[in-house]
């Protein structure tokens, strides 16, 4: 959605996806491998405000600063999380592969409810949804984790329902 800051009207779109690619690094400070990341962490610089310069309202005309807000108006049945480890450098030209542990939580997760749209105006269907959850809770079923390099490497797929079934 974005807001206009003259007549206060709020365009937007709505875009299907299939993964959340969420960035590790918190505002322009890169995690370092010794960085244990939370993944509300992640979140927030993934639903972080961005601003917007030269853009047109759509209702008044005015042209200026706007801010642009991206939320998950619902959540889908199966969450994919990308986490974005390989950061090219623009001043330097080079790339680096970004090695910190995440924590999170294995079961019952969720979006952020922060991160969530309202469905409704409507006072007591707002509430009910706060009151609860404001989506699915999620299990963690599977990584896959890069070994290597930002030259090379593989990419290992772990199976923790045949993981930990096999143990």
């Amino acid at each position: 959605m974005i807001k206009c800051p003259y007549c206060t009207h709020a365009s937007g779109n709505f875009e299907s996806f299939l993964d959340l690619s969420l960035p590790m690094r918190k505002g322009q400070v890169y995690f370092t491998s010794l960085d244990v990341v939370d993944i509300n962490a992640c979140f927030k610089e993934f639903f972080k405000d961005e601003i917007i310069e030269g853009f047109t309202c759509e209702k008044c005309k005015r042209k200026g600063t706007h801010t642009r807000t991206v939320r998950v108006y619902k959540a889908p049945n199966i969450l994919v999380l990308h986490l974005k480890r390989f950061e090219f450098l623009k001043y330097s030209g080079r790339k680096e592969k970004i090695e910190s542990k995440v924590q999170t939580r294995i079961n019952n997760f969720s979006i952020p409810k922060e991160y969530c749209c309202e469905p409704s105006n409507n006072i007591f269907l707002v509430s009910m949804r706060f009151m609860y959850f404001s989506g699915p809770l999620y299990n963690l079923s599977g990584i896959v984790n890069h070994y290597g390099t930002t030259n090379g490497g593989h990419y290992i797929a772990y199976d923790l329902f045949r993981d930990i079934s096999s143990q």
